[in-house]
């Protein structure tokens, strides 16, 4: 699993609608009971062309349904190169956790996910394994996400996210995050783009008991076609029922 979170920067290849402006690494974690406010977005810059600048914002509110099973509702806000913004998706997430966590040297979950794609009126669905081990300091993720849209001739496409993170104090640690496609299942890597880079993490808990999360990366695209630069950001606010 280290060497599969290391290697993957080499194999960075990813489509929009996997690795837009506010993708996220998602982790084979599920706390019971809580309940999740999530706010995340960012900017996608194209320098030397004509296409402007890419935005993306999601709100989510999710909740622990049982100690294994997280559900989260998602609304995607999203402006594209040379438009104007609007609200793209609608989005069911589940986090299911296959393994106790910390009992094994390798944590695993399933996401599950439906989408209601409201600019282009389809619907998709994505799921695939969450992956995280723990080494000394060093914390690895890897996620792997298939997806298919509900339409006739579709392809399935296979994408994921990564992250590396050193565990130290816990309001301000550091790592590499990473977000990529592999593009159709049956023509893996003949189009995609690329991107990774330095990223932020911290959590602060306060007097009443809840916790605020939040994590930050600034991405460089590593091959043609893919955002110069994108910054992505992520706020939790998480409250134990």
């Amino acid at each position: 699993m280290i060497a599969v979170a290391l290697a993957a920067p080499a194999l960075a290849l990813s489509l929009p609608a996997h690795a837009g402006a506010a993708s996220k690494v998602y982790l084979p974690k599920v706390e019971y009971r809580e309940l999740e406010l999530e706010f995340r977005g960012g900017w996608q810059d194209y320098n030397g062309t004509d296409q402007g600048d890419g935005q993306q914002y999601v709100f989510d509110v999710g909740y622990g349904v049982t100690t294994r099973w997280f559900t989260e509702l998602a609304v995607f806000y999203s402006r594209a190169p040379g438009e104007g913004g609007q609200i793209q998706e609608f989005k069911s997430e589940n986090i299911f956790l296959l393994t106790e966590p910390g009992k094994h040297w390798l944590d695993i979950g399933l996401i599950a996910e439906v989408v209601h794609n409201r600019a282009r009126g389809l619907n998709e669905i994505e799921f695939g394994p969450l992956f995280q081990t723990q080494v000394g300091r060093e914390q690895f993720n890897l996620n792997f996400e298939f997806s298919r849209e509900l339409v006739d001739g579709a392809k399935t496409e296979l994408g994921y996210a990564w992250q590396w993170k050193h565990r130290g104090n816990p309001k301000l640690e550091f790592g590499l995050q990473g977000f990529g496609d592999l593009g159709p299942t049956g023509a893996l890597g003949k189009a995609h783009e690329s991107k990774l880079g330095p990223a932020l993490f911290g959590s602060m808990r306060l007097p009443s008991g809840h916790k605020i999360k939040y994590d930050g990366a600034v991405l460089a695209g590593v091959t043609a076609g893919a955002p110069d630069t994108t910054v992505r950001f992520q706020l939790e606010y998480e409250l134990a029922l």
